[in-house]
């Protein structure tokens, strides 16, 4: 069958950042991000960084230089370029886009057309940024590495279309909810754009069934009609199908599970949302953490002054009480 489109960037710095993380237990602990130097000595398979890998291979560079040449590019740009406020970019300071592009290993005899499609569209995505392009082809699905620069007049946001979205959002005074959003947007845009040029010709899902909870007919069906579609693409073939009531009952299961897609969309915007305005919440009341802190002792106080007051009253209605029951 087809699969569903798997496309990811991320970002890295000559120093990994230290990040926190809370686990099942409640316990928080601090995580040290992966840098650029890590990120290469994985690509390149180095003994002690690939150990995930069953039988490590050497990678085929397709485009471009090799990943170590594209992590030392990352770091010259780093030396020379500056933050926000003019001053000389942290060694945590992001320097270097990687990202992955896969095919599932049931489609490997379709392979050759997705990496040619793929280093393309890089190519129109990213034009003199991008630097290295490899291929890895030892572990469970055949899978390219990217890595882009900036350009020596560059900030790094102008190269992450989600960084750069939020940047916009944030100089026009716009909050932090609405700076998520827009990043989250601007993200969804790369992935649609990724999916018209490249996935949808390969017979790809835009995203897979469980995130939409589609059932096992409907992602089959699916599937099926993305072959179709993919193949009429490629060949320009006027009939799809022989059997226009098969062709006619695609369209239709076709249709709600994009309908469907859209509804999951929306209640995830509505859930962006909503924690946003929880998080707000949250932080009112850590702000008024202190002061109930603060008001403890007098409460203690006041309510055990209103108990000892209280005692020679109750006191008394129990002498009442076994008075009346003799």
């Amino acid at each position: 069958m087809s699969g569903y489109q798997f496309f990811h960037i991320e970002s890295y710095s000559r120093h990994g950042a230290v990040q926190k993380r809370q686990g099942r237990d409640g316990k928080i602990s601090t995580v040290r991000k992966w840098s650029i130097w890590d990120i290469a000595e994985e690509a390149e398979r180095t003994r002690g960084h690939c150990d995930h890998v069953d039988d490590p291979q050497p990678p085929r560079i397709l485009y471009g230089c090799c990943p170590w040449d594209a992590a030392n590019l990352a770091a010259e740009w780093a030396s020379q370029a500056q933050d926000e406020k003019g001053r000389k970019l942290r060694k945590d300071g992001l320097c270097l886009l990687a990202g992955v592009a896969s095919l599932p290993a049931s489609r490997m005899s379709d392979w050759e057309g997705f990496r040619t499609a793929t280093i393309e569209w890089l190519k129109n995505e990213y034009r003199e940024r991008l630097v290295s392009v490899i291929e890895h082809l030892d572990e469970a699905h055949p899978h390219l590495h990217f890595y882009a620069v900036p350009n020596s007049e560059d900030r790094f946001d102008d190269l992450h279309a989600g960084r750069k979205a939020a940047a916009q959002v944030k100089k026009l005074g716009k909050k932090k909810g609405e700076q998520n959003s827009a990043y989250c947007s601007a993200m969804r845009d790369l992935q649609d754009r990724f999916y018209t040029e490249v996935g949808i010709r390969q017979g790809l899902a835009r995203t897979g069934p469980g995130r939409r909870r589609a059932t096992r007919f409907e992602w089959r069906v699916e599937q099926r009609t993305n072959m179709a579609i993919a193949k009429a693409l490629r060949t320009g073939l006027p009939e799809l199908f022989s059997d226009t009531d098969e062709l006619s009952t695609l369209k239709a299961h076709y249709r709600s599970v994009k309908v469907r897609e859209q509804h999951y969309e929306t209640a995830l915007q509505v859930a962006e949302s909503r924690e946003d305005e929880l998080l707000a919440r949250i932080q009112v009341l850590e702000q008024n953490i202190p002061k109930l802190c603060a008001d403890k002792p007098d409460m203690l106080q006041r309510q055990s002054s209103a108990t000892r007051k209280a005692s020679p009253e109750l006191e008394l209605r129990q002498h009442r009480l076994v008075y009346v029951a003799t």
